[in-house]
């Protein structure tokens, strides 16, 4: 987290070799002023210039799009929001709990939406949304949830037709993370640190996507396919704005209205992660926030806060207290204040982690993917009942900073001992670097740059290079680069 001192027009600037992000703060440590840019050209990559009213929301954001406004009742509840994109002023009314009144909505005195102007919505006795029908044509979206209220199943019918035109499925592991989803035939599996989904792997069990995120909720870093690398770059409330290449250019954008609904996408790679940081789900239109789902259309969740009260609202449904302006909800559980700057790059920690441990340990010598199978190459020849015993202090510690990869390797043999020295400040290096919101560097590389400037010995350096399998013609047989 940045540590913000109440001054007026705080500047944090945080660089690299290609990027650099500024952000601004006002005397109430509200961020006024957010600035992705290219170092060496300033050439602004996106920027986000905020105003508040005197209670804290967000009253205007200006971005290279335009202006978008906000409007508030006198319960903080956004009632109108403009955007500069051509079609899209909304405007909201509400009940005394937090109901939608505009469009039609109809709600029953469980709070649950029962119908607007456009469909009619019903629920399970456990108050899970169950089937969404479009009034105009009778086709209808039928949704189920296993035991757990856990959406496990959305198909889309044609009335008339028993056979769903289109089924998702989705599957979750004992901690409650979605493990796999399977869309119009195609299934992404994914290998979790914590909360945070690391890899990506399809219904072969291919890897296809590498994530990297920082230390807090909802705050991706990096996405590497294959031989590419794309950075992320967010607003303040974490939402992402725009994706670019190693070389700085922006290769992806975004842009969403007030409650979350993409309006625009253009670019490439697809990949997971969009408003408020969050996963995306086009199958579905859905947001997967942990707990359960958000539909951005009208602006609630399909399922009751797991939490019920205790998540600090009366209405179960609705999302951030009717102020998506302002708050965010990264698990489902209830509202977060505004992202403001801490959650927009701050990359420090690891990128592994304890999780990894674990799931080789229980996979006895093999990583596991959800769907069966397990990943290849140096993983598959993992010893791990006794190596998990010999190395798993030093493994830990090497791991930060680390990808999964590195940390699968770092195990594969009780013989290859580290530099407990050079492996923490290889860590620190990686932390410094993600703290600038900058690429990872390759650890063979950094070592050798520490060879040439005499910081080791040659035996030491000679050591960690056998420890991380650096290629033995970088370095002299006394352990200098050649």
């Amino acid at each position: 987290m940045i540590a913000l001192p109440q001054t007026e027009n705080f500047k944090a600037t945080l660089t690299c070799d290609e990027l650099a992000m500024r952000l601004r703060y006002d005397p109430a440590s509200q961020v006024t002023n957010i600035l992705h840019q290219l170092t060496a050209s300033s050439t602004p990559i996106n920027k986000a210039d905020y105003l508040y009213n005197g209670v804290g929301n967000r009253t205007s954001l200006t971005d290279r799009r335009g202006s978008q406004t906000f409007g508030y009742d006198s319960l903080d509840r956004l009632t109108s929001a403009s955007h500069p994109l051509p079609g899209t002023p909304q405007s909201f009314a509400y009940d005394a709990v937090g109901n939608r009144t505009t469009a039609g909505n109809t709600t029953n005195a469980g709070n649950q939406l029962t119908a607007d102007a456009t469909r009619s919505y019903q629920y399970d006795d456990n108050g899970n949304l169950t089937r969404k029908t479009l009034l105009a044509t009778g086709n209808y979206t039928q949704y189920t949830y296993d035991a757990e209220n856990r959406l496990t199943k959305v198909e889309d019918f044609v009335a008339g037709n028993s056979t769903p035109a289109f089924t998702s499925t989705y599957r979750y592991d004992g901690l409650g993370r979605r493990i796999e989803k399977v869309a119009n035939g195609q299934t992404k599996r994914y290998i979790y640190d914590g909360e945070d989904i690391l890899l990506e792997y399809d219904g072969s069990n291919v890897l296809q996507a590498r994530y990297t995120h920082g230390p807090g909720i909802g705050e991706p870093i990096a996405v590497t396919k294959g031989a590419d690398t794309f950075f992320y770059h967010q607003d303040g409330l974490g939402s992402v704005t725009d994706l670019t290449d190693s070389a700085g250019v922006t290769t992806k954008s975004y842009a969403y209205d007030s409650y979350g609904n993409v309006l625009e996408s253009p670019g490439t790679p697809d990949q997971l992660y969009s408003y408020t940081g969050r996963e995306f789900d086009t199958e579905s239109g859905l947001y997967y926030l942990r707990a359960r789902y958000y539909d951005p259309t009208t602006g609630r969740f399909l399922q009751e806060d797991p939490i019920g009260f205790a998540g600090g609202d009366i209405n179960v449904y609705r999302y951030v207290y009717n102020n998506p302006s302002t708050y965010f909800d990264p698990n489902g559980l209830g509202p977060t204040g505004a992202a403001g700057g801490a959650a927009i790059g701050t990359a420090v920690g690891a990128v592994a982690g304890g999780a990894f441990l674990g799931g080789v340990g229980a996979a006895g010598g093999t990583l596991a993917l959800p769907g069966g199978g397990t990943i290849g190459g140096a993983a598959a020849g993992l010893n791990a009942g006794a190596a998990l015993g010999a190395i798993a202090g030093a493994a830990i510690g090497a791991a930060i900073g680390s990808t999964v990869e590195d940390l699968l390797l770092q195990m594969s043999s009780v013989g290859n001992v580290g530099d407990t020295e050079i492996e923490a400040d290889w860590a620190k290096a990686q932390s410094d670097a993600r703290l600038r919101n900058c690429p990872i560097s390759d650890r063979c590389s950094w070592l050798e740059d520490q060879a040439k400037a005499g910081k080791y010995s040659p035996e030491r350096i000679k050591r960690q290079a056998k420890k991380w399998g650096c290629r033995g013609s970088r370095f002299s047989k006394g352990g200098r680069p050649r």
